[in-house]
């Protein structure tokens, strides 16, 4: 089976498309991105400045939102990440593809195979290969082959991927802690010390 298959794919939105021009009557709406991404696949203590846009009142009706259980997949940095509350409502830019699941198919699943299963981490790497950009591209993302087992498995796994990687985020967290803790340790002792 292919990532197509599993749901409905679709690109983000050209920024400069749908970014209102003056005296144009504009929303304004907060965008995912990169950074964002990194933050909640790889380092929660990422400090990230959120950014805005005014989105052009011609173009409102259409603009790509996050919607919470859709899937967004970095171009430019391939992770996968299932959308929750504290995303819903970002404009998904054009370095992303978004992805609402069929019935039946679990958008933590899918995320984890995409972000964790060695034959797709392989395909990645090939496909990224020599390119200076190395940015995927809409077609090779609907081509990535999936394995979908029963809903039950999926959940199954999508809940210890969950865990794990709420586990590692309290491993990161403690990590920040026990340094601040020793460096603290280290001032007062060097106060004390005078």
């Amino acid at each position: 089976m292919k990532l197509e298959e599993v749901g409905k794919l679709s690109i983000g939105a050209t920024l400069a498309r749908i970014k209102a021009k003056p005296n144009e009557k504009a929303y304004p709406r907060r965008l995912f991105t990169i950074q964002e991404l990194n933050k909640v696949t790889v380092d929660p203590n990422l400090e990230v400045e959120s950014q805005e846009i005014l989105v052009s009142d011609r173009y409102i009706q259409e603009v790509p939102i996050a919607k919470v259980g859709m899937i967004l997949i970095g171009l430019t940095a391939p992770r996968a990440f299932v959308v929750t509350d504290a995303y819903e409502g970002y404009v998904i830019p054009i370095n992303f593809i978004y992805l609402e699941c069929h019935e039946g198919v679990c958008p933590e699943y899918v995320a984890w195979y995409f972000n964790e299963h060695p034959d797709i981490q392989r395909r990645l790497a090939v496909e990224r290969q020599g390119s200076s950009l190395q940015a995927l591209s809409m077609q090779k993302i609907r081509e990535l082959p999936i394995e979908l087992p029963g809903v039950a498995t999926q959940m199954k796994i999508a809940t210890v991927y969950r865990l794990g990687h709420q586990r590692k985020k309290l491993w990161i967290e403690k990590q920040r802690l026990e340094e601040k803790l020793m460096n603290e340790w280290m001032i007062r002792t060097l106060k004390e010390e005078k």
